[in-house]
C-alpha cells in the first residue's frame, strides 16, 4: 500500500520543522537570492504520477500541485523561466530504468502528459532519465536565459528532483 506522506495541512508544518532543524544545526547558509537570474524547474508533474489509477501514483503529489501552480504563476508574472519536465522512455533506450520499473512511460501513454493544472505553463523538456540535464537541452536553455540558480521541485524528490538538483549544482 502506498503511503501518503503529506497532505495540505501537514506539508507546511513539516517544511517549517525541517528549516528550523537546519538552522539549529547551522546548516542553513545565508545565500544571496537573485530572482532575476533564477528559473523554476518542475519535475515530472505528469498524470502518470498523479492519477490514482496509475501503478506509479504518488498519494502526496496532490498536496504540492496547488503550490507549484502558484510558484509557476509567480515566476511567469516576473518574466522568469519556468521549465516542466516530461519523463518519456523510448523502447530500446530505457537502460536500467526499464529493468527497475518494469513498465516504460512512453509518449503514447495517455497518462504521460503534464497534469491539467500545469498545462501551458513554461517550457516543457522531455527527459528519459532521472537527471533533467542528461541528454536534454535544459542546460543550454538556462544559459541562454542567463540563469545561475534554479529552484527544483516536483514529484519523486529522492530520485528525479535530487538527481536534477545535484546536476544543477555541478553545472
Amino acid at each position: 500500500m502506498k503511503e501518503k506522506y503529506f497532505d495540505d495541512q501537514s506539508i507546511d508544518f513539516c517544511a517549517g520543522s525541517i528549516i528550523e532543524e537546519l538552522k539549529q544545526l547551522g546548516l542553513l547558509r545565508d545565500v544571496k537570492f537573485q530572482p532575476e537570474k533564477t528559473a523554476l524547474i518542475i519535475i515530472d508533474m505528469q498524470d502518470y504520477f498523479l492519477d490514482e489509477s496509475s501503478h506509479a501514483f504518488i498519494p502526496s503529489a496532490a498536496a504540492i500541485t496547488g503550490r507549484l501552480v502558484g510558484m509557476a504563476d509567480l515566476f511567469e508574472e516576473k518574466g522568469l523561466p519556468v521549465v516542466l519536465t516530461r519523463h518519456i522512455n523510448r523502447p530500446g533506450e530505457e537502460g536500467m530504468m526499464g529493468t527497475w520499473w518494469g513498465e516504460l512511460l512512453t509518449a503514447e501513454n495517455p497518462l504521460s502528459g503534464i497534469c491539467e493544472d500545469l498545462k501551458g505553463k513554461g517550457k516543457v523538456i522531455e527527459k528519459s532519465g532521472y537527471d533533467a540535464f542528461y541528454n536534454t537541452g535544459l542546460e543550454g536553455y538556462l544559459r541562454e536565459n542567463g540563469v545561475v540558480r534554479v529552484v527544483v521541485t516536483g514529484v519523486m524528490t529522492h530520485i528525479c528532483c535530487a538527481a536534477t538538483a545535484t546536476s544543477a549544482f555541478v553545472r
